[in-house]
């Protein structure tokens, strides 16, 4: 009797261990292994959406390549990294405000980076900011004057927002520290053509106002006919359309991209 309950207390403890490995087990597939999987599984997919997406880049649709970068960096790990190729898409892609704001929202991140700090104002005067463009630019001249590309665009920077009188303060600059050549020569007129430009915009004022005057004066004349009066306001018209040349002024941007463009290529730490 006494080994038949010594057994059965014996059976009844190693089913209680039984149990509890049992349960041990299951708690630990369920509140261990299962996010952490799911973890695993989730930077997988994310870094075979950025292999599509560096495969895009490289081959310059980099409007493709930013889709697949926004999945990429839906990871944790891989957020920062894939926001700067995302950022360095959409600014080689034309959309320079939606560069500017990932630039941003990096930079917070690390205010000291060199290439985002370029690369932000790069997408800032490319959105049409050019005045605030020209402050980083400033800002970044200041701090790194032994990068001749870097004042260069700089200079680009300042003759696209008018500040003709500054542009050549840095181009003496430049002269005096890396010489004079064929951009430099360049430069120097394109300061001159945009100093010129502005002269020819009062002109075109007065002919306007001219032209009005001449209108009004013939509407309020009593020897005029109807019919006159009519082609008086055609010419009007016709004459005052004719002055809209300041599209120049909107082109400034084109024209300086692509020597704007930093090195997008480095990696982001």
């Amino acid at each position: 009797m006494i080994k038949g309950a010594h057994a059965f207390s014996l059976n009844m403890k190693i089913s209680k261990i039984l149990l509890l490995l049992i349960a041990f087990c299951f708690l630990a597939e369920n509140c261990f292994a299962i996010p952490f999987q799911k973890k695993l599984r989730k930077e997988n997919e994310c870094a075979e959406y950025a292999a599509i997406a560096d495969a895009y880049y490289g081959q310059k649709n980099y409007k493709k390549a930013s889709e697949y970068y926004e999945k990429a960096r839906q990871a944790p790990k891989f957020y920062d990294a894939m926001t700067y190729k995302l950022a360095c898409s959409k600014a080689l892609g034309g959309e320079y405000a939606e560069a500017k704001d990932l630039f941003t929202e990096l930079l917070a991140k690390e205010p000291s980076n060199r290439t985002l700090r370029e690369s932000l104002a790069y997408s800032t005067v490319m959105s049409g900011e050019i005045d605030t463009g020209a402050q980083l630019y400033e800002s970044l001249v200041i701090e790194y004057p032994e990068d001749g590309n870097l004042l260069r665009n700089y200079i680009k920077v300042l003759i696209a927002s008018g500040q003709l009188e500054k542009a050549e303060q840095q181009l003496a600059e430049y002269e005096k520290l890396f010489s004079k050549d064929a951009d430099t020569e360049a430069l120097r007129n394109k300061i001159k053509a945009k100093a010129e430009a502005p002269q020819e915009e009062p002109a075109s004022n007065e002919a306007e106002t001219s032209e009005a005057e001449a209108t009004s004066d013939a509407e309020s004349s009593d020897k005029e006919t109807a019919a006159d009066t009519k082609t008086e306001e055609k010419t009007a018209a016709a004459s005052s359309e004719k002055p809209e040349k300041p599209a120049d002024k909107n082109k400034e941007p084109e024209e300086i991209e692509e020597d704007l463009i930093p090195d997008f290529t480095q990696d982001f730490d």
